[in-house]
């Protein structure tokens, strides 16, 4: 990733760091570019928008994970009636409308989605959660 944003310009100088000096560092603003991974506990749009793309705000508890201090007050409000709405398709829609806004906004730069794959032996099932956790005690038998 450095050496394409090199190839544009623009100068790099890549930090391999353990977890604990990279949040607390992260969180000091000391980053002009992070790369982190990102899932969602929920399985819906919203997880992602209110903590990596909302306004960073201690008191409403938003933009958590914001670490560019991203803001738009549109998506903001647009998240915000989303999570307000009870209609699931309904729902779906303001947070597909919220997604792109974001996306139009250049807001963040997603470099690939990662697709899970399970296998599991002859006789046995797994249902595959939403946070993308993996458990055993989720394995069952076949029926």
């Amino acid at each position: 990733v450095a050496q394409m944003w090199s190839r544009i310009g623009v100068r790099t100088e890549v930090e391999a760091l353990p977890w604990a000096s990279f949040s607390a560092r992260s969180n000091r603003q000391e980053f002009a570019i992070r790369l982190t991974g990102w899932g969602s506990v929920t399985g819906e749009a919203s997880y992602a928008l209110v903590n990596i793309l909302g306004t960073f705000d201690r008191e409403k508890r938003t933009g958590a994970s914001n670490a560019g201090r991203y803001s738009n007050p549109d998506l903001d409000a647009l998240t915000a009636r989303a999570a307000a709405t009870i209609d699931d398709g309904t729902r779906e829609k303001l947070l597909q409308q919220a997604v792109k806004m974001a996306m139009d906004d250049v807001a963040i730069i997603p470099l690939f989605q990662l697709v899970n794959i399970w296998a599991v032996k002859r006789g046995l099932t797994y249902e595959a959660r939403m946070d993308e956790r993996t458990l055993a005690m989720s394995v069952r038998p076949a029926k």
